[in-house]
């Protein structure tokens, strides 16, 4: 089993880093901080990344994101 930080969007898979070199505790660090960094853009709908508010189209895709910690047998696939 092989660890991956997963990025779903809605039920679907949207992003995966991984295998990771590390273990779990330091996946769910990073995780935590995506999830922080995550709440701030929804809170002020301001992407620090982007230098610009978000339009209402991507507040809503940002909506449905979720960062996962995952172990896995295979690397998953986006869509799946």
């Amino acid at each position: 089993m092989k660890l991956f930080l997963i990025i779903y969007a809605g039920s679907q898979i949207g992003g995966i880093a991984g295998p990771l070199p590390y273990g779990m505790d330091e996946c769910l660090k990073r995780r935590d901080a995506l999830r922080t960094s995550h709440a701030e853009v929804l809170d002020t709908g301001y992407s620090e990344a982007q230098k610009r508010k978000l339009t209402e189209v991507e507040m809503s895709r940002m909506r449905e994101m979720r960062f996962e910690c995952e172990w896995r047998g295979l690397r998953p696939s986006l869509d799946a």
